[in-house]
């Protein structure tokens, strides 16, 4: 199963490339709960100093300022000191990425592209097909709809 993360973390005050905490590829791999702290926490609705985000079983149930959160016993804690979070970006118009399109609608292939674009940022993506005869289509469909059934992947746009 591909594993995406949930968050990234940038050095503070600023920074030319989003670093990924490794530690949150972790979610979904034996931790039950996960808290995940960092200096400072973007939000789509505020800016949060001191925020933290609780994660259980790779879902998000809580976010909001470190001291106001109480962590279920036995939460394993992430400190991100001196960095940033913020919610990954979702591309819903990708054809592929490191040499690799989504096309080719095999595992090998749509894993390449999912961990490629997380390098960069990207949580969820959307695999955009390309013109091409109903027959290629058809299959690139059919491998594509079998990657997203087993690693609860997003979808696919058709082109």
């Amino acid at each position: 199963m591909v594993r995406l993360p949930l968050f990234y973390f940038l050095p503070e005050p600023s920074a030319r490339k989003l670093r990924v905490c490794a530690a949150i590829f972790a979610v979904g791999c034996g931790v039950t709960w996960l808290m995940l702290t960092a200096d400072r926490l973007l939000t789509p609705l505020e800016e949060i100093s001191g925020g933290a985000v609780i994660v259980e079983d790779g879902k998000i149930t809580a976010v909001g300022r470190r001291e106001a959160m109480t962590a279920p016993r036995g939460t394993r804690e992430i400190h991100a000191l001196g960095m940033t979070a913020i919610p990954g970006f979702v591309d819903a118009h990708i054809h592929g990425a490191g040499g690799r399109d989504v096309m080719e609608a095999t595992a090998a292939a749509l894993s390449h592209v999912a961990q490629k674009v997380a390098q960069h940022g990207t949580t969820s993506l959307v695999a955009t097909t390309v013109t091409a005869s109903a027959e290629v289509t058809s299959r690139s469909l059919e491998g594509i709809a079998r990657f997203v059934r087993e690693n609860s992947a997003p979808g696919v746009h058709g082109g």
